[in-house]
């Protein structure tokens, strides 16, 4: 009897044992699937439509429009110095005088020559008119008139070199010039820059080339801090390709309003062609990569994502073009990476 009572027990035992290791196994089978099955949490963003205005990025260099390095043109001491480092000039204005002693006399003798020989003629057109004089003769006093006239520019031409005067308005650069300096011709003076409009040019590519016109708005950013920004427009494109460097050159104008930019920097720039146009734009947080490039999640029924792949354009700040691969109004996820095709999500309140 007791015997019939241990073997009893031990069927029981056996049974609860493979019982509880058939539920086990069960849930342990079971887990992947109810992992794959759970939702997960994501946040979500509509592809919207932007009005978007198509621009070619590049760098570029700013040229005064008008500079000059001023050289004395004829050798003589300097006798005058009419401006100071950093000035702002006028056209005409007197900047530097070498001796014009020489010069000077010169000039004085030519004009009286001239007002003599004027005169002179004035006086024998009266007498040709009464016959007294010749026409042969009279033609000897006019050419005499037109000579002296022709030496009289002459000598006003080199009383004036050595009156150095401001070519166009601007500013005056750094000189070591002083009054008593001795020049040769050719030494440099000074320069001078007109800073009011700067020029910038740039290169793009053969294949934006087709897209610039003149008068298309051209925007510049200073590489170097505090950055400084200006606006401007196309004035000139370069007739061809550039062969060594499959590029094209062009020539923007830039106000330089506050005088805060200068020639010689080093800028980027923004150019915009044609008129804005329509275009879909995500956030670049919901751009994720492979391969194959780049992609996003769209959410579709019943809250199961699908892996689409995007064709981006330009990202700023923080939102990119998208060229194709998505519609606008559909929903996507916005940055939840630990995602898979055919997954299951719950949008959740950012």
């Amino acid at each position: 009897m007791l015997r019939k009572k241990s073997t009893l027990l031990l069927i029981i035992v056996c049974l609860v044992s493979l019982i509880v290791s058939l539920v086990v196994v069960s849930n342990t089978l079971r887990q992947p699937e109810l992992k794959k099955n759970m939702a997960i949490a994501v946040q979500e963003v509509a592809v919207k439509t932007i009005d978007y205005q198509p621009q070619i990025q590049t760098v570029g260099t700013l040229k005064a429009q008008q500079g000059v390095t001023l050289k004395a043109q004829v050798a003589g001491t300097v006798t005058r110095v009419a401006f100071q480092s950093g000035d702002k000039v006028k056209q005409g204005q007197l900047l530097v005088s070498l001796d014009s002693t020489t010069a000077k006399g010169q000039l004085d003798k030519a004009e009286a020559d001239y007002h003599l020989s004027l005169l002179t003629y004035q006086r024998d057109q009266s007498l040709f008119k009464n016959h007294v004089l010749s026409e042969q003769e009279l033609d000897q006093v006019k050419f005499t008139v037109k000579a002296n006239w022709a030496l009289l520019e002459q000598a006003q031409s080199a009383y004036n070199k050595t009156q150095v005067k401001a070519p166009f308005n601007g500013n005056i650069g750094i000189s070591d010039i002083t009054v008593g300096s001795y020049l040769d011709s050719g030494d440099t003076i000074v320069s001078l820059q007109n800073l009011d409009h700067l020029w910038v040019d740039f290169n793009v590519s053969s294949q934006d080339s087709l897209q610039v016109k003149i008068d298309e708005i051209v925007d510049i950013t200073t590489q170097a801090e505090p950055m400084q920004i200006a606006s401007g427009k196309v004035v000139a494109i370069e007739p061809q390709i550039n062969s060594d460097t499959g590029t094209l050159t062009l020539r923007a104008q830039i106000n330089n309003t506050h005088y805060q930019l200068l020639p010689g920097q080093l800028v980027s720039v923004n150019l915009y062609t044609s008129q804005s146009q329509q275009r879909l734009q995500i956030p670049e947080t919901a751009v994720q990569y492979n391969a194959k490039g780049a992609y996003v999640y769209i959410i579709g029924l019943h809250h199961q994502v699908m892996q689409t792949s995007v064709v981006l354009g330009e990202n700023k700040e923080g939102q990119v073009i998208v060229h194709s691969g998505l519609k606008t109004g559909e929903k996507i996820v916005l940055n939840n990476v630990n995602l898979h095709d055919g997954a299951t999500v719950a949008v959740i309140q950012g």
